[in-house]
């Protein structure tokens, strides 16, 4: 997962020197196990939705996977 941040980072890097328009990379959110995808819901532009696989702190101790609602403003993440 580190690599394809890393790697979307060059990218955006790359894109921003040849095109000449500047990009600002910020964080938005922490403390994320491991992020699996990052969508905005139509109808909804405050909120950003993630989804989240957590490992080994479900009941049974397996893999389980969540979805959070990060509310843009506030920086509040709640369970979707």
């Amino acid at each position: 997962m580190r690599v394809m941040w890393i790697g979307m980072l060059g990218a955006m890097i790359a894109c921003s020197v040849s095109s000449g328009q500047s990009y600002v990379v910020e964080q938005v959110a922490g403390g994320l196990n491991h992020p699996l995808d990052l969508a905005q819901a139509p109808g909804d532009p405050g909120g950003l939705y993630i989804a989240e696989q957590r490992f080994g702190t479900g009941t049974t101790g397996e893999p389980y996977a969540r979805i959070l609602r990060l509310d843009v403003s506030s920086g509040v993440l709640t369970t979707f």
